[in-house]
């Protein structure tokens, strides 16, 4: 056994600097950087004091110190990486909104198995600047529709456009140009018995002047059901937009015979709704299309898939 060398020191000194010098190269992380300098530095000394090294463990001690350098400018880089999202807030950007829910005696988890799926969000260009507006749903709070700006700033026009909404507990939200008049339309599902029979769904219809127009009921859109969101698409290939409509069951869940198929036997309130759109009235053609639509129906997102 013989004490370290000189040729061994020179490496060993030789590869400190390498350490110093890329844990220095960031000015930002000098003294973070140092820190974990000095620590390596202070680490390996203090090995190799109690180690007695021959010539046949310097090419062993000398990979373990370069596999360290290695580590170490690997982590450096990974600290200088910058993160794919940044986040802005609400007073950054203007879109303020929170979807607050307040529990009562009479309304609350046990009472509504529902109550904690929360709303939905809707992004499309409803004054056609070009720019994508986000429309936001509440439970128990007005919705919000916040117009885009530019540079990720918005502007909340919700009074101002009419679509704060006049129903409870709004789910999903769905922006389609339902009368083919080059302007986006927001359709709104509400799904919550809270103030008596206040859950009918609700399209506004886009006047192309900053305001909006419910029109649900005279075009046989306002659902009754306990629905949670809707997809329009051109189902028959007639030119126009029809609808599909998930509605999720009035029923608990535990309250159904296991024992008995009840899938067949359509329920007017509780099952999912293909809704055809002759020249502006939607009638429903579920049973004629094939779409099962009994009350063992939980559903909550539709995807919609662009054909090849």
């Amino acid at each position: 056994m013989q004490p370290i060398s000189r040729s061994f020191s020179k490496t060993l000194n030789h590869y400190t600097d390498i350490l110093k010098n890329l844990m220095l190269k960031e000015s930002n992380y000098i003294v973070l950087q140092n820190l974990c300098c000095r620590n390596v530095i202070s680490n390996l000394q203090h090995r190799i004091s109690n180690f007695i090294i021959c010539r046949k463990n310097l090419r062993f001690l000398s990979s373990i110190i370069l596999s360290m350098v290695i580590n170490v400018s690997c982590n450096q880089h990974k600290e200088f990486e910058r993160p794919l999202f940044s986040e802005l807030n609400g007073k950054e950007t203007g879109l303020v909104f929170e979807n607050t829910l307040t529990t009562t005696n009479d309304f609350n988890i046990y009472k509504y198995r529902n109550f904690y799926n929360g709303g939905g969000v809707g992004l499309g260009d409803v004054n056609n600047d070009g720019l994508t507006d986000v429309y936001l749903t509440a439970n128990q709070l007005p919705n919000k529709l916040f117009l885009n700006k530019g540079n990720f700033k918005f502007e909340d026009v919700t009074i101002k456009a009419g679509v704060g909404g006049n129903r409870a507990w709004s789910t999903g939200v769905s922006m389609a140009d339902i009368n083919a008049d080059g302007w986006l339309d927001i359709y709104v599902c509400n799904s919550g018995d809270v103030r008596g029979d206040d859950k009918q769904n609700e399209f506004f219809i886009n006047n192309g002047d900053g305001t909006f127009t419910d029109r649900a009921v005279e075009m046989g859109l306002a659902d009754l059901g306990y629905s949670t969101q809707a997809a329009f698409f051109d189902y028959d290939k007639d030119g126009d937009l029809d609808v599909y409509l998930l509605n999720n069951s009035f029923r608990a869940i535990g309250s159904f015979n296991l024992q008995q198929n009840e899938r067949l036997i359509r329920d007017k309130m509780g099952g999912d709704k293909l809704l055809r759109n002759d020249g502006g009235k939607f009638i429903d053609v579920s049973s004629v299309a094939g779409i099962y639509g009994s009350e063992i129906n939980f559903p909550l997102p539709i995807p919609l898939r662009k054909a090849p």
